[in-house]
């Protein structure tokens, strides 16, 4: 099997492994955290997710990884130990440094006017065709797809969704805003937090909804407020997954970032935040301000 291969089934059988995860840590505290906490649970689950709870449904593939390639923590995380991987040999640019401003406010789902949100900003964004350069992991599409749909009443700013490849070494354009009308995307990159790429290898291996934890959170989430914090204009995200429910009091925002841009070169790490290069702050705001859906999830490609 070819080195891309191996990376791409760790990460197929890894994104199983995090839905049963997900699972268990709900069973265990015999309740939905998104539902408790942020009065979600109105919002439907995929089809293809038999569960009790409102655990999020990651692509499940079939892997024949072994067991001893996965190693359980004790706080619920996965890890991936990885043998084998495409090597980064590029530029790689500093880690975080600034803690976000810690969030006390209220938990629950912001209210959105519709009417604001359907004015939209597009200005001279140029969105490419479904199929062009920048062009959406058809799994991530299809399951974001599938949860827009089925909770599209509930949806604030139904004109875009966002779709984030942690597969995708952190050189790569991984960040995808889709028109929802015509399916035509912008391709952005984004940084991962330093607990998910410990090696500091570019490549997110660990993934938690645990506090000060500084990994990134895979699953479904709504835009909420933006404000001006220590990293100047940002964007709170309300998780809606078992995988992401502590989004909001952990701080993990949509903020700018110094140690991404757009170009081949390794971002630095954020404590968590799915950071965007200075300059595309604004856009990123714009388009997904007022309830827009988020999924953060892993193609294997």
């Amino acid at each position: 099997m070819s080195k891309g291969g191996i990376m791409k089934s760790k990460i197929k059988i890894f994104s199983t492994l995090l839905l049963l995860a997900g699972a268990l840590q709900a069973a265990q505290n015999g309740t939905c955290a998104p539902c408790s906490e942020l009065n979600s649970e109105s919002f439907s689950d995929l089809a293809s997710a038999e569960l009790a709870d409102n655990s999020i449904s990651f692509a499940v593939q079939e892997s024949t990884i072994s067991s001893k390639d996965m190693v359980f923590l004790e706080n619920g995380d996965i890890q991936i130990v990885r043998t084998e991987f495409d090597l980064f040999n590029g530029i790689r640019l500093e880690d975080e440094t600034i803690a976000e401003e810690p969030y006390s406010g209220s938990l629950e789902l912001p209210e959105v006017d519709p009417e604001e949100v359907s004015k939209g900003e597009e200005e001279e964004i140029q969105f490419e065709g479904s199929k062009g350069g920048g062009a959406v992991p058809g799994n991530l599409k299809a399951l974001a797809l599938e949860y827009f749909k089925k909770n599209i009443g509930k949806i604030g700013n139904k004109k875009y969704i966002a779709i984030i490849d942690f597969s995708k070494h952190s050189s790569k354009a991984r960040f995808f805003i889709m028109k929802v009308e015509d399916e035509s995307v912008i391709a952005l990159h984004t940084s991962h937090g330093s607990g998910s790429d410990p090696d500091g290898d570019g490549y997110a291996t660990l993934f938690s909804n645990v506090e000060e934890s500084k990994k990134s959170s895979l699953g479904f989430y709504l835009t909420g407020d933006v404000y001006t914090g220590k990293h100047g204009k940002s964007m709170r995200l309300h998780g809606l997954s078992s995988t992401n429910s502590n989004a909001l009091s952990r701080a993990v925002v949509i903020h700018e970032a110094n140690y991404v841009r757009e170009a081949d070169v390794q971002a630095g790490r954020s404590w968590g935040c799915p950071a965007v290069a200075p300059e595309k702050i604004g856009q990123v705001i714009k388009l997904l301000k007022g309830g827009a859906l988020i999924y953060a999830g892993l193609s294997g490609k």
